[in-house]
């Protein structure tokens, strides 16, 4: 009888963390995605301005599970959806202070599309909730940061850049 609850405790135990590897991965997202060969960098003011990845969502989700001692005790889909005409763009960036006395305020940080439009990075704190690394949302003053920043921009927009200072990164990235 003992050697019976053993087993069916161990299967249980077995089942719920088969279930947890498939719940905790990667947020999932309806994304077209650009992957620069290589970084592609900027230097201003000196920073050192790195764009790894580029994205553009139409939504984000993530499921959030917590465990009890007696196995699964909640689940938690957490789903981000942009403004009314608009998607989100993400953008990986890597940000390192080489030298000056010069901070990084990211009211000067933009992204522009090539009809003119102008957007600014959008309160992010989302993306933690989501599994991203999120560069924070203050003005840096040193250091080397990497990790993502989102956008909310036009639906159609082309032709999309990262702007800093009027020196720009191609994100080789097109909405359809």
């Amino acid at each position: 009888m003992k050697t019976i609850k053993f087993l069916i405790v161990c299967t249980s135990f077995l089942i719920i963390a088969g279930l947890a590897a498939c719940s905790t991965g990667a947020p999932s997202v309806a994304t077209q995605t650009a992957q620069p060969t290589g970084a592609q960098t900027i230097n201003v003011a000196g920073w050192n301005f790195s764009v790894l990845e580029s994205t553009i969502n139409a939504s984000l989700e993530n499921f959030n599970t917590t465990y009890g001692y007696d196995g699964v005790s909640d689940v938690e889909k957490i789903t981000k959806t942009p403004a009314a005409g608009k998607t989100f763009l993400l953008i990986k960036m890597k940000i390192e202070k080489k030298d000056g006395t010069t901070s990084v305020d990211w009211n000067d940080v933009t992204v522009k599309d090539a009809s003119g439009n102008t957007f600014q990075r959008t309160d992010d704190s989302f993306l933690t909730q989501l599994d991203f690394q999120r560069i924070r949302g203050t003005t840096l003053t040193f250091g080397v940061f990497e990790g993502w920043i989102a956008f909310e921009i036009n639906l159609d927009s082309l032709g999309l850049v990262f702007d800093y200072k009027a020196s720009t990164i191609p994100l080789n990235i097109n909405l359809k």
